[in-house]
């Protein structure tokens, strides 16, 4: 038998070093057994061994195998396999699939949600799972929620920053503002743990509408264009049952109390302790004979120490500390046994190693644990059918009764449709025709999202490819409904709640949709649903009412100069034969750099561009100005010993060994360009315009009188003949009261972006289609039916010009 040995520990820690004083006295003899001894001393290496693995009564499957399947002299990961036993087989109702990604409990702890899991090895660079749509969001900006409503807070767990992944700016000068995205794939569910991440997280896009356009097609500005959107592998491989960790930044520690410090500032000194302090000491009780049942309590007590530390929270709480000896035992002195000294010995990483497997469940846990769902029985592709873009294919046979998909849902109790409603200003809405009001019009996640007419409650599913799953009412293969058990992201008793709790109800995820599959579904197949008699009536309306909008669109990601005819940027004049397409315009770099044109007078409006080591690029900059082009010269035609001329280019010549033979008739197209631009600076930060000249700023306003920019505009320069295209441009521009123009020569085509015009994208479309899928009645709670809703869109800036109104009608009277 064994009797319990209380154990005092206390650690101190000085600003960079930490000390360790430990008493361990037994309150009477300890004393083991043969078989109780071998028992406690036994390590967990083979993974496959079922002694191994912890048990638990009530639940063997609902904790994690904490083992080792690391090279400890390596510190690679290896796949752990795991089959499925015939008595899993006999209970599933069909036949277990292969999975590759799976949705699961987070093993971070209570303060997480659901996580993602790979169900295969993933080496460096590996693609995790389907590339993602992204949905860009306008009814909030990135990190602040609509102002004025408590629904939609939720949302700010499961925004990203648009530049993340590419999306257009709705603003043409701040290019870091108002951007967000919704990624309602696996970019929604992967946890964030800063350094210890063991994947690139969500990034990029692609563009393209699947054919659609605006002059033919009802279905145009209906579905996102941003799809492709990757998740990678990081630079460690990562072993099957592995969550899957991305790096969101120090901002959102805060966010889970008592989390893991996974930051390598902390990570690191926890390691030191250990081999510095811990280790030491252990080893020289264990010479004095300390049993292994009072390490073991020695260990439970520093990890779980009351005072709280950062860097100790690094420690391998989860191991046992027979575990953790051997694998120091087996790293350090299997292969330097020649080393005597304790201090030469080899120090392996015990904080990083325990990790990788505390982020580990068994694939076996994964592939039969009520709450792990499968994420990729579902692929994208073009949909088969018209209008829809792309669509869910099924990746493998899926029988009737499969759950082909699962997905948390983001709920809106009452002001659902309000929040979503956004509005155009009147003076920046491309598609306003001169009117004076804003025009108010659904975000496009409300297509993406579900309610009923007789609700206010507006759901937001997020999952592998459930959003790809488009619209067939007379052959559906799934359909949607509610799990019947509790799940971390589901709560029963929430489907009894009415929408005012959920209205309220704004910290976390407590309802779930499963997607049953409502017959066989063959490999390939595509996969639908029936999205309502209410969804269908309103796009058989759409479609006849639809006009289409005869104008030459091309988004800015599918326009290709050269396809056009040149692979320069056009000058203003150029533009008045051969127009960009209606959305297209001209930015530059607000981080560009410039000095006076010291070929001018003094004090005149010339300046000539300075290179700015690669930080001038307007496509990534992220504050631009308004530009207009009106001289485009060949970079070779300008002296090399002028500001942002052309540099000595004898060495790069030499380098890429020109073949002399070669043609000397150079194509205008292959010719690099520099442009002279008139540059409106008004807009500009303050920063940027203490790049002007002080004296020049104190008169700006005076000398940049209108009659004189419009004569500025006959300014020539010199160089070979083509040397200025349009430099003899008389076209009069306009330049409005109060702006502030210069003229900048030699500008570098890196500092110059062909981008759309705020709000021109199809997606903001007056005429494109909007509505949300209708949650099935055989599954709508009866709580919820408070409606109809009879939400009108605009009522939202109505209530509030009325409430503003009823303030100054109470401000004057109180005034009176």
């Amino acid at each position: 038998m064994r009797t319990t040995t209380p154990v005092c520990i206390l650690l101190s820690a000085a600003a960079s070093s930490w000390s360790l004083s430990v008493v361990a006295a037994a309150a009477g003899s300890t004393t083991t057994t043969s078989d109780e001894a071998a028992q406690g001393s036994k390590q967990c290496v083979d993974m496959t061994d079922e002694s191994c693995r912890v048990q638990d009564d009530d639940d063997d499957n609902n904790k994690e195998i904490i083992g080792t399947d690391i090279d400890p002299t390596t510190n690679q990961t290896g796949a752990t396999t795991t089959t499925t036993t015939t008595k899993q087989l006999e209970e599933s109702p069909f036949e277990f699939l292969e999975c590759h990604t799976y949705m699961a409990p987070s093993t971070l702890g209570e303060g997480t949600n659901m996580g993602m899991y790979t169900g295969v090895p993933l080496r460096p660079g590996d693609v995790v799972h389907w590339p993602e749509i992204v949905v860009p969001i306008q009814f909030r900006e990135w990190g602040e929620h609509k102002p004025g409503f408590t629904d939609g807070q939720l949302w700010d767990r499961y925004i990203w920053h648009g530049t993340v992944v590419g999306l257009e700016s709705y603003d043409d000068l701040n290019t870091d503002d108002s951007k967000a995205a919704f990624i309602p794939g696996i970019g929604c569910t992967i946890n964030g743990v800063m350094d210890a991440a063991n994947i690139e997280s969500t990034h990029s896009s692609q563009f393209d509408t699947a054919g659609l356009h605006r002059r033919q097609d009802p279905g145009a500005g209906a579905f996102t264009p941003y799809h492709s959107s990757l998740t990678k592998a990081a630079s460690q491989p990562i072993a099957a049952g592995s969550e899957l960790l991305a790096d969101y930044g120090k901002e959102w520690v805060p966010e889970i109390p008592g989390v893991q410090m996974t930051l390598d500032y902390h990570m690191d000194p926890a390691n030191d302790f250990f081999y510095d302090e811990y280790w030491p000491f252990v080893m020289t009780a264990t010479t004095a004979g300390l049993p292994d049942t009072v390490k073991q309590a020695l260990w439970e007590f520093t990890v779980n120490f009351p005072v709280y530390n950062a860097d100790l929270t690094n420690l391998p709480r989860k191991a046992e500390w027979s575990q953790i000896e051997d694998f120091v035992r087996r790293s350090r002195y299997s292969s330097t046994s020649d080393k005597d000294d304790e201090d030469d010995l080899e120090r392996p990483d015990i904080v990083r190693h325990f990790w990788a497997q505390s982020i580990k469940r068994s694939l076996e846990w994964l592939q039969t644990h009520p709450n792990s769902y499968c994420q990729d029985h579902l692929r994208p592709n073009i949909s088969k059918i018209p209008q829809a873009g792309r669509g869910a294919f099924a990746t493998r046979h899926l029988p009737a009764g499969t759950v082909v998909g699962y997905s948390p849902l983001i709920h809106m109790g009452k002001d659902g449709r309000a929040v979503f409603d956004i509005s155009y200003p009147a003076e920046s809405d491309p598609y306003n025709n001169g009117g004076k009001k804003p025009r108010h019009i659904y975000d496009l996640v409300i297509n993406y999202s579900f309610g009923h007419p007789n609700s206010t409650m507006i759901l937001t599913p997020y999952g592998g490819m459930v959003n790809y799953i488009n619209h067939d009412s007379n052959n559906p293969n799934v359909q949607v409904r509610f799990p019947n058990k509790e799940l971390i992201a589901h709560k029963p008793e929430w489907l009894l709640k009415d929408p005012e709790f959920f209205h309220l109800a704004v910290e976390k995820i407590g309802l779930s949709f499963e997607y049953v599959a409502l017959r066989d579904i063959t490999e390939g197949e595509e996969v639908v649903m029936d999205y309502g008699p209410v969804w269908e009536q309103a796009w058989q309306e759409h479609v006849a009412a639809w006009e289409p909008l005869e104008q030459d669109y091309e988004h800015s990601l599918t326009w290709h100069e050269p396809e056009h005819g040149s692979n320069y940027y056009r000058t203003i004049d150029e533009q008045v034969t051969n127009p960009y397409p209606m959305n297209l315009h001209t930015l530059c770099s607000g981080d560009m750099t410039y000095q006076p044109d010291p070929d001018s007078s003094e004090n005149s409006l010339e300046y000539v561009f300075v290179s700015n080591d690669g930080q001038d690029v307007a496509e990534d900059a992220s504050s631009r100005l308004y530009c207009k082009i009106v001289a485009r010269r060949p970079v070779d035609d300008v002296a090399s010993n002028h500001p942002g001329g052309k540099k000595d280019q004898d060495d790069d010549d030499d380098d890429e060994g020109e073949d002399e033979d070669d043609d000397d008739d150079e194509e205008e197209e292959d010719k690099d360009y520099v442009y002279d631009i008139y540059l409106r600076i008004d807009h500009a930060d303050d920063e940027d315009a203490d790049d002007l000249d002080d004296e020049l700023m104190d008169d700006l306003d005076e000398k940049l009188a209108i009659e004189e920019m419009n004569q500025v505009l006959g300014l020539t320069s010199g160089g070979s003949e083509d040397a200025a295209v349009g430099s003899s441009n008389k076209k009069e521009m306009s330049f409005a009261a109060g702006e502030q123009w210069i003229l900048v020569k030699n500008v570098d085509s890196s500092a110059i972006v062909l981008t759309d015009k705020i709000f021109s994208a199809d997606w903001h479309l007056p005429n494109a289609f909007r509505h949300y899928i209708q949650i099935p009645d055989s599954v709508m709670p009866p709580t919820w039916l408070n409606g109809p809703d009879s939400y009108q869109l605009g009522q939202s800036s109505m209530d509030q010009d009325n409430d503003d109104e009823d303030e100054e009608e109470v401000e004057e009277e109180e005034s009176e």
